[in-house]
C-alpha cells in the first residue's frame, strides 16, 4: 500500500506499507531401510510447520531543486521500519507410518490436534517464536548534478536492530559517490567512436546483522539434574550486551562505456570490502560449562577484492534481425587480514578448516592424500615436508 503527496511544488511526500503472511512447514520422511526398521509400515513421517508476519512501513520526503541552468539538487529523507515473528509448534509432529504425510494429511491433522488436546490438559504451552526482530532506520540523502557531466552522492543512515546488545543496538553508516561522464566533454565528443564514456567511483560502510534474534540475552533451559525433588534451571549460553553490527567498508571504482554507435557497451569495475569488527560464534572454555556465544572481534579483518569486467556487442542489429552476443569474467580474492583469535577457534563443515593470517577464510587443513601403495594397496599419506 502506497501513499504519495505534493503539498508544495517539487516537494513529494511518500508513504509505504506492506504486511506479509507466511504459512508453511517442511515435510520429512525416513524410510524404514534408512532407520534400519524391518517392516515398510515402520518408516518415519514428520512434519514442522510454522508461520508468521513480515511489517513493513517508510515514510520519505523529496524535495527537487535547481539553481540556474546547470546545477540540480535532490534532498531524500525518511524513516523505514520492519517488524519480523516466525513461530511454530514446541513439539515435534512425527509417527511411525508407511507414507510421507504429504499423502496423508489427514493423519497428519488427527496426530496434530490430538498432541495440542493432550498438552492444553496438562497445562503446557503448544507454540513458541522461532525467530522474532525488529529493524528502524533514520536515513538522509543528497544527489547533486552539474551541467549532466558530474554527479555527487551523499548518503547517511542510522540503522538500529533489535538483535544487538542494550549498548549497542544502532549503527551509523556513511557513503559517498561520485561519477564523470566524459563523453559530454567537448574534447570527447569530437571521437565518433565513443557514444558514452563514464567513471564513477564510491566508498560507503553498511551494516551487517546477519545473525539469529536474541542472542545478547543469556539463555536458561530447564532440565539437568533437579535438587531435592524439584526441577532446576541452568544456564545454557550466557549472554553478551555489548554484541554490535558487522561493518563494511566497500570501495568501488569503474568505467562504463558504449563505442560504435552503441554497438559495444560494456564495464570494467574494482572492488574491495573490508569486512570488520566480525560477528562470530568463537568457541568458549570447556571449564565456563555452556556453548558458544556470538561476539565481534574488533581486532580482526577479513578482505574481499577483484575484478570484474562485462561486455556486450551487437553483432546484427537490423529491424527484421537482432543478435547480441555478452559476456562477463570476474576474479576475488579472499584474505584472513588480521585474526585475533587461534586457526581452530572458529570450526565449520566437517571440522577441517582453519582461520589463518594471510590465507583465505576457511581454508582445509588436511593430511594430504598421495595415491595406492601397488604393493599393499593401502592409501599413501606425504607429512609436512611432503615426504
Amino acid at each position: 500500500l502506497g501513499l504519495e503527496f505534493e503539498p508544495i511544488k517539487n516537494l513529494f511526500l511518500r508513504a509505504n506499507g506492506s504486511i506479509e503472511y507466511v504459512n508453511s512447514f517442511d515435510d520429512i520422511y525416513e524410510s524404514n531401510n534408512w532407520i534400519n526398521q524391518p517392516s515398510p509400515d515402520s518408516g518415519y513421517a514428520k512434519r514442522n510447520p510454522y508461520w508468521g508476519t513480515n511489517i513493513n512501513g517508510n515514510f520519505t520526503a523529496n524535495y527537487l531543486t535547481q539553481l540556474g541552468e546547470k546545477h540540480k539538487f535532490n534532498f531524500l529523507g525518511g524513516v523505514e521500519a520492519q517488524s519480523y515473528v516466525r513461530k511454530g509448534y514446541v513439539f515435534e509432529i512425527g509417527n511411525f507410518a508407511a507414507e510421507p504425510f504429504w499423502k496423508n494429511a489427514s493423519d497428519y491433522r488427527d496426530l496434530r490436534d490430538k498432541i495440542i488436546d493432550q498438552r492444553k490438559a496438562a497445562g503446557q504451552p503448544t507454540t513458541r517464536s522461532q525467530e522474532e526482530y525488529t529493524f528502524n532506520s533514520f536515513f538522509g540523502r543528497v544527489n547533486y548534478t552539474y551541467d549532466n557531466r558530474f554527479a555527487l552522492q551523499l548518503t547517511a543512515r542510522v540503522d538500529g536492530s533489535s538483535k544487538f546488545g542494550p549498548n549497542n543496538k544502532h549503527g551509523f553508516f556513511p557513503a559517498i559517490s561520485g561519477a564523470w561522464t566524459l563523453s559530454e566533454e567537448k574534447f570527447l565528443q569530437k571521437i565518433k567512436q565513443i557514444n558514452f564514456l563514464k567513471l564513477r567511483a564510491s566508498y560507503g560502510i553498511v551494516g551487517n546483522a546477519n545473525i539469529p534474534s536474541g542472542r545478547y540475552f543469556a539463555d536458561y533451559q530447564a532440565g539437568g539434574i533437579g535438587y531435592n525433588g524439584f526441577p532446576t534451571l541452568y544456564l545454557n549460553s550466557v549472554g553478551n550486551p555489548d554484541l554490535q553490527w558487522e561493518t563494511l567498508k566497500n570501495t568501488d571504482v569503474a568505467i562504463e562505456f558504449a563505442l560504435f554507435s552503441n554497438r559495444l557497451t560494456g564495464e570494467v569495475a574494482y572492488y574491495h570490502k573490508a569486512s570488520s569488527n566480525l560477528l562470530m560464534q568463537p568457541g568458549l572454555a570447556p571449564s565456563t560449562g555452556t556453548g558458544d556465544i556470538y561476539r565481534n572481534l574488533p581486532n580482526s579483518e577479513i578482505i574481499n577484492q577483484g575484478l570484474e569486467i562485462s561486455m556486450n556487442y551487437k553483432v546484427i542489429q537490423t529491424k527484421d534481425l537482432k543478435w547480441t552476443v555478452g559476456g562477463n569474467i570476474a576474479r576475488n580474492k579472499n584474505e584472513v587480514k588480521k585474526w585475533e583469535l587461534g586457526p581452530d577457534a572458529v570450526s565449520g563443515g566437517t571440522n577441517d578448516t582453519r582461520v589463518i593470517e594471510g590465507l583465505p577464510l576457511g581454508v582445509n587443513y588436511l593430511v594430504r592424500y598421495y595415491g595406492v601403495d601397488s604393493k599393499d594397496g593401502l592409501p599413501i599419506w606425504l607429512d609436512a615436508d611432503g615426504k
